[in-house]
């Protein structure tokens, strides 16, 4: 999506991983990054929109669970603040 912007996106909020996400890591032995990169440890959906509140109201009022968990940089790039098994990493960038 943000590709051939130029632009990048910062996750400072993202969303705790599954404890069955955090063992499959452990078990398979991957580093965080590779954990990210494989299995994106959680999120179901990302929506990407100049108007969060909406969208989080919205999602309420359908009984939806929603979080905003970062914001659109213009650096290039995915960065996420690091939630996954191993954390020898503050931030993961991709």
């Amino acid at each position: 999506m943000l590709g051939s912007s130029g632009l990048g996106v910062s996750i400072d909020n993202p969303i705790a991983p599954p404890q069955i996400m955090l063992e499959v890591q452990r078990l398979r032995g991957f580093d965080d990054r590779t954990a990210y990169g494989k299995w994106h440890m959680g999120p179901g959906m990302v929506i990407a929109t100049p108007e969060p509140g909406k969208v989080l109201i919205e999602a309420e009022a359908h009984g939806l669970d929603a979080l905003a968990i970062g914001h659109v940089s213009k650096l290039p790039g995915i960065r996420i603040k690091n939630m996954g098994a191993v954390q020898a990493e503050e931030w993961l960038n991709f």
